[in-house]
């Protein structure tokens, strides 16, 4: 982490961060040359991986096997990470979707399938002041 938080100081000391941010690999842009575009946000949100919460309607049936993430997967069409277990016989998966998939389609499906009884993304909800 240490050796990261120097690279970042010296690009940053250097005017170099663009050249930083493409990776080792990148070609050196010439002098005066405009910055590449950044992508479409679209493209960009339909790589970002989905967390979320997923509670089956049968609490015996076990989420983190193989079969079941399989199962999920394909009803999904998208690649399924189990995460960990919670309280209620709740429990945390990714959702990565390919390019051009919606996470929240692929999340609409998996609501949808009848051994689910919910799936709702994995986000901090606060309640709202009394009025």
């Amino acid at each position: 982490m240490r050796v990261l938080n120097i690279v970042a100081a010296l690009c940053a000391a250097g005017g170099m961060l663009a050249a930083c941010a493409a990776g080792p690999n990148a070609e050196p842009a010439e002098a005066g040359a405009a910055p590449a575009a950044a992508p479409p946000q679209a493209a960009i949100e339909a790589r970002e991986p989905m967390r979320f919460i997923l509670k089956l309607k049968d609490p015996h049936t076990a989420v983190d096997t193989p079969a079941m993430l399989g199962h999920l997967a394909k009803v999904s069409r998208s690649e399924i990470v189990y995460v960990r277990a919670m309280s209620g016989d709740a429990h945390v998966l990714i959702l990565r979707t390919e390019a051009g998939v919606r996470a929240d389609a692929a999340l609409q499906r998996i609501k949808a399938d009848p051994l689910v009884e919910y799936a709702e993304p994995d986000a901090v909800k606060r309640a709202l002041p009394a009025r």
